[in-house]
Parts: C-alpha cells; structure tokens; sequence
C-alpha cells in the first residue's frame, strides 16, 4: 500500500493495480492553479528574449542563450489551457496538440526536436510513458468541453510510437489530465495523473 498526497493535501491510501484507479476525490478546475504556472513561464521567456537576466559574459560563455528558434512541422499546434505535457526517451520526445497545420493529434521527433512529424491523429493535451510504452489523453479545464469534445480520448501506443489504438478507461475517468507524474515501485512503472475535474488516478504499468 502507498500514500501520496492529492491537491487538498490529504493524505490518500492507495492500492497497486494494473488498471486505472482512483486515489482521490473531485476538484474543480481552477483550483489546479494553471494560471500561475503560466504567468512564471511567460516570465521567464521575457527575460530572456530581453536579457536582462543573462550578463554579457554568460552570453559570450552560452551562445545558445540567443538561439531559439522555431521547430518545423508544429505550426499553429495549441494545447488544453496552455497545458503542454512533452515526454523524451532519449532523443525522440513527444507533444500532443490541436490546430495545428498538420491537424491535430500526437507529433514526434527524433532529432531533439528541430524537426515534427504527426503519428497519431484525435485531440491530445498530455503525452507520457515508460521505456516501454507511451500513452495520450486529451483534457480540457473549463466545465463540459472535454465532454463535449469526445472525452480523453485515450490512445497508446508501444515505444517508439508507430502504432498507436484507442485505450480503455473506467467509466468514471471520463476527463482527461491536467498533468502526469511517473515513477516506479523496482518492478512496474507507476503513473499518477491529476485528471481534470476527476481527482487523482492511478495506473500501474504490465
């Protein structure tokens, strides 16, 4: 049996099993504080486009500080409430979105990151997974629009993400996530997710 903490800092008792269980009651949206996350990221990146947190030794030690540019292969991708989950294994890493020029869907890319390719279609906010898997599920904060838009709609897919097909999920796991946390008990991969509107699950990796 373990403990973990959910967003009401309570402390939950959870079993292992190797499906999706819940390890916590509802929340609503806003109570995940998305918005701060959001305002600390753009924060960050104005300081940096301005420079004024970075000296002009640091600039002539790390040129790379002056060196972002756009990838290709994700123009116009959005993400739920600008909620971008990547995983990396390896050099590959993986983001989900809609709009994007390439519709929406799953994108890859194997050459950290400067290149994308779509390799799943369907609305995605959050992709995850272990050495041996990955897994997508789209959720969205405000009241009824992840209902409305086909519920977490959640896929995976064996590494390195060729294939991918629809997943199955309790009947009360009908949001997808905010956020997903991973981490392992020696044997099995454990993922923790902070599903929208639904509280805290729990899934334990065959």
């Amino acid at each position: 049996m373990n403990i973990i903490f959910n967003m009401r800092c309570q402390a939950v008792k959870i079993q292992r099993a190797s499906k999706w269980v819940r390890a916590s009651g509802h929340w609503a949206a806003h109570e995940l504080g998305h918005d701060q996350s959001s305002v600390r990221a753009r924060d960050v990146a104005k300081r940096l486009r301005s420079g004024s947190s970075v000296t002009s030794d640091q600039r002539q030690e790390r040129p790379w500080i002056e060196s972002w540019s756009k990838p290709s292969g994700l123009q116009g991708l959005q993400h739920p409430h600008d909620n971008a989950g990547f995983y990396q294994n390896g050099t590959t890493l993986f983001v989900a979105g809609i709009a994007a020029e390439s519709g929406d869907g799953i994108y890859r890319s194997t050459d950290l990151g400067g290149n994308w390719t779509r390799i799943a279609k369907d609305s995605g906010g959050i992709v995850w997974g272990s050495t041996k898997n990955l897994y997508a599920m789209w959720g969205w904060a405000r009241g009824g629009c992840g209902l409305d838009e086909g519920g977490p709609q959640y896929q995976t897919a064996q590494q390195p993400g060729d294939t991918w097909s629809k997943g199955k999920l309790p009947a009360e796991l009908d949001w997808g996530p905010n956020s997903v946390a991973a981490t392992s008990d020696g044997r099995h991969t454990i993922f923790v997710g902070s599903m929208w509107a639904t509280g805290l699950w729990r899934y334990v990796e065959p």
